[in-house]
Parts: C-alpha cells; structure tokens; sequence
C-alpha cells in the first residue's frame, strides 16, 4: 500500500483553504487479508488498564490535596483550558519541582472553532479524546493513555470539572520546534493512517510529539471523529459536509507519506474489516456517552472505508 498525499501549499500558520480529504487516497496493493492481532497488541492493553487506574487515581489526589494542579504554560499554545497535574516524589523538594504525570482538559473550557462548530457538539471534546485513545490501542497509534475523570479543585472554573486526562510524555517536544527529515517513515505513515481513521480536524505541528528518540506521539483529538450523520436541515447538511473540506493534516508535505507502506502497515491497514470496525466503534461508545447520538462513530466507519479502499 502507498499513501499518496496532494499535498496543500498552505503552511501551517496560514489560513487553511486546503483540498478536501478526497485528495488524500491510500492506494491498496492486493493485501486483503485481515490478520489477527498481533501478540504485542494484547500486551499493551493489559498494561494501559493499569496506566488508566493510574490516571484515576491521580485525579482522585488531585481532588484530595495531595497533587498540585498548575495552568498549562502560554508558550505551549493551548487554546483551551489545559491543566497539568503533578505528583510529589522522593526527589522533588517543592510543588514548582514536582514532576508533571497528566494532562487535564475540564469541558467547560472547551474550544472549537467556529468554522468546525457544526461537527462537534459542545463538551464532547473529552469524550473524543478517549475515543481516539481506544482506537489508538487497537491500530497501534501511539496515543498516551487517556481517561475521562472528575476532578475538584481550587484552581480550576467553579472549583471543579470533569474532562479528559491524559498521561502526560516527559522530554518530548512538539514538531513545531523541528523539521520532520529525520522522522522514521513508518512513524510518519502510521500517524497517517490513524488520523485518517479518526478523521482528525485537528492535525497540526503542535499536537504532534517527538521524544528523545525519535519517535511521534500523537496528542490534542479533541477534534477528531466529526459529527456527519446528525443534522436535519440542508442547511446544516450543507454545514458538515465543510468540515471535510478544511481537514488538513501537517505530515501531508513530509516527504515519508509518499513513500510505500511496510508490511506491517498494509497488514494494519487490511485488517480494518467491517466486523473490527463495528467491534471498535462498539467499545467507543460503551466508554463515551453521547459520541453514537451526534454521529461521531458514523466518522470512525467512514475514515476505515477510505482507509481501506483508498
């Protein structure tokens, strides 16, 4: 399988009149059929169950006084309300030394643009978030751990919130500091290939992290599996059919996305049947309340047809 990019011209601080997803195809190459999980992927789920308590339970200290919650330093460029919480340790002598272990994202502070208003209902970004977790695990995308938790404290809106909370990546930077020419191809590919499946609106240089040895972790799908089912009028239709039109991914330039997928990667891709796709969207919407009613898992079915078809 290759993936074959029309890439925009438009960089990423410009505005985004980009080509519609349509131009992005991933062509198939006569893999067809759908392997079993691999043995490493059920490994990983049974590690991350215990990553996700972790996360629980670190909001539950937070709400106990006993995690320090810190508003997300401006220079890293949220847009919405980001919170990271911290854990004392042996080592660190004081809150401002505490070492970060999440990210918190209340919905009450959340953001959605304008133009991408019509596609995401109002406080189902962090349902979204969790969403793109679950799908993450079963392709192999990298996503951290994610949970949805309530949290109470002094520092947040109305002294509580509930949202999404994500483990938090030491040491990595974000691709806006760099240059993606020394990015592994198959890293590259597979976060294409995951931000097709979630039909990401969202894919920008600065929701996507490197670590210090090399490898990409995407973050930020508050944005991500659109609402394409829910409107009534033509008018609304008219509306998110748009959406589509705006989504714009930052790896669509990078030299890699042109380059022919690994085996394991077309293997990835192949394996995306109706039947695994309707158990993922199944599990989705057992964990996120409110995604199957707005339309959200209609997204994830579509992104696997293009994903599959090309």
């Amino acid at each position: 399988m290759f993936l074959i990019v029309r890439p925009t011209t438009a960089p990423h601080c410009a505005p985004r009149r980009n080509k519609p997803l349509c131009h992005l195809r991933l062509r198939p190459m006569g893999c067809h059929l759908a392997p079993p999980a691999p043995a490493h992927m059920a490994r990983e789920q049974r590690s991350s169950s215990s990553e996700e308590a972790r996360l629980l339970s670190l909001a539950r200290r937070a709400t106990e006084g006993e995690c320090a919650l810190s508003p997300c330093p401006s220079d890293k460029g949220a847009t919405s309300g980001v919170y990271f919480i911290s854990s004392p340790s042996s080592s660190s002598s004081s809150s401002s030394s505490m070492p970060v272990e999440g990210v918190f994202k209340p919905s009450s502070q959340e953001h959605v643009p304008a133009e991408l208003s019509p596609s995401f209902a109002a406080g189902h970004n962090m349902y979204r978030e969790r969403a793109a977790y679950l799908v993450s695990r079963s392709v192999g995308g990298g996503v951290p751990e994610t949970v949805v938790a309530a949290v109470r404290h002094d520092m947040l809106p109305g002294g509580a919130g509930r949202g999404s909370l994500q483990r938090f990546v030491a040491e990595a930077e974000d691709m806006g500091d760099m240059g993606p020419g020394s990015l592994r191809v198959e890293d590259v590919q597979r976060l294409g290939l995951l931000d097709v499946l979630l039909l990401n609106c969202d894919r920008h240089e600065g929701n996507i992290l490197v670590t210090p040895q090399g490898g990409l972790v995407p973050i930020d799908h508050g944005l991500c599996l659109p609402s394409l089912v829910s409107a009534t009028s033509e008018e609304e239709k008219s509306k998110e059919a748009g959406v589509l039109s705006r989504i714009w991914f930052a790896w669509q330039g990078w030299k890699q996305a042109d380059l022919p997928f690994s085996e394991s990667l077309r293997r990835a891709a192949a394996s995306l049947s109706r039947e695994r796709v309707e158990a993922m969207a199944e599990e989705v919407g057992g964990e996120t309340e409110g995604l199957e009613e707005d339309g959200a898992l209609m997204a994830l079915k579509i992104g696997a047809v293009v994903v599959r078809r090309g």
